[in-house]
C-alpha cells in the first residue's frame, strides 16, 4: 500500500505540550521521492506521535515548526540533517545524540 494511502491512529497527545521527543527513520514503504519515513515519538515512553512521508529537511522544519513549539530535548541518532533542523526551529534545544536506533 502506498504511503499516502496508509492510515494511522493518530495519538491524542497534545504536541505542543511535549517537552521531550525522540526521532529516527524507518523504511514503511519505498517511495519515489524518499526510501526513509521520519518518525517522532515521545521520549521515554516511545510513543509515537507522529510519522513523516519523508525524512527530509525541510519537510521535518516545516512540521516541527507547526506542531512542536515547547521542546526542550530532541533525542537522535547521528545524523547531522536532523540536528541543523532542530537547532533552526529551537535554537536552545539540547540535542542528545543516540548511536543506537531510537525505534526498532
Amino acid at each position: 500500500m502506498p504511503f499516502d494511502k496508509a492510515v494511522f491512529k493518530e495519538t491524542q497527545i497534545d504536541r505542543s505540550k511535549v517537552r521531550n521527543i525522540s526521532v529516527d527513520e524507518v523504511r514503511l514503504t519505498k517511495q519515489k521521492f524518499s526510501n526513509y519515513q521520519f518518525v517522532i515519538m515521545v521520549s521515554g515512553t516511545n510513543q509515537v506521535l507522529d510519522i513523516l512521508e519523508s525524512r527530509c529537511a525541510n519537510i521535518i522544519q516545516n512540521h516541527l515548526e507547526q506542531h512542536y513549539k515547547g521542546i526542550s530535548t530532541f533525542t537522535q541518532d547521528l545524523w547531522k540533517t536532523y540536528k541543523n533542523v532542530a537547532l533552526k526551529v529551537i535554537s536552545n534545544i539540547k540535542i542528545i545524540a543516540d548511536p543506537f536506533h531510537v525505534v526498532r
